[in-house]
């Protein structure tokens, strides 16, 4: 993985955490479905990093068997 997309992941996960556990309970359902959307949202983002790290590890293994 890239330091670029190591340091953009990490800042993913952090605020993931704090997203999760900043979620106060007895807040609005209007707040707390907006929250849920931010916190799926950051997941998907790191899914995807995932993804494009397995796509590109993918290119370079079949490089390297040319």
């Amino acid at each position: 993985m890239s330091e670029q997309m190591r340091k953009l992941r990490q800042e993913i996960e952090r605020t993931l955490r704090e997203e999760k556990a900043g979620v106060p309970s007895g807040v609005s359902k209007q707040i707390d479905a907006n929250i849920e959307g931010w916190i799926e949202a950051l997941e998907y983002v790191l899914g995807q990093i995932d993804e494009s790290e397995k796509y590109v590890l993918g290119l370079i293994e079949v490089g390297e068997e040319e």
